[in-house]
């Protein structure tokens, strides 16, 4: 089994902007089934949920759209101090990186850097799911070099640097073969 965190964006579009059930019954049915077969679990930190829940007020989303999904995929919602020192480290190694410390990643209590934690937690077996796109990569030290002021860190970047896997919806059907046949 794999676990996968989710991130406030990758909820939102599953749930509501980009993949929404009604138009994509058969993808939630496959989703159906690798929960039910137990081959995923999907897991979201109470920061995560917190932030997802203001999103959808702003954007006046049905929250019961998001309750929904959250009870039919039997979804763990993983307690912020749970993975307290989990945070903490993955702070730590921000800040060992001149163009991290003024990361808002790397300085304030914000949900990516526990979604990131979260999915740490089941070590190899947890993943990210996430819609951004990191630019850094694995290579940190290499980076560094080059880093400019502006440029913000992105949760895959954060993920590469920690070893947890990142994905977005679209890597995660191409990995269980989903098509539209």
């Amino acid at each position: 089994m794999i676990y996968l965190s989710l991130d406030t964006n990758a909820l939102l579009d599953l749930c509501y902007r980009i993949y929404p059930e009604q138009t994509f019954p058969r993808l939630w049915e496959m989703l159906d089934e690798l929960t039910l077969t137990t081959t995923i679990k999907f897991c979201v930190c109470s920061s995560i949920l917190e932030e997802t829940r203001s999103k959808c007020l702003a954007f006046e989303f049905d929250e019961n759209i998001l309750d929904g999904f959250l009870d039919r995929f039997r979804v763990m919602i993983i307690d912020r101090d749970e993975i307290g020192s989990r945070i903490l480290n993955i702070r730590a190694k921000l800040l060992s990186y001149p163009f991290a410390v003024t990361s808002a990643h790397a300085t304030k209590d914000e949900p990516d850097v526990d979604l990131i934690a979260t999915a740490q937690k089941y070590n190899t077996r947890g993943f990210v799911i996430t819609g951004e796109i990191g630019f850094i990569g694995a290579d940190w030290d290499a980076f560094k070099a080059r880093a400019r002021r502006r440029e913000t860190i992105k949760i895959p970047d954060i993920c590469a640097l920690i070893g947890v896997t990142s994905y977005s919806w679209l890597n995660l059907f191409q990995r269980y073969g989903f098509t539209l046949d």
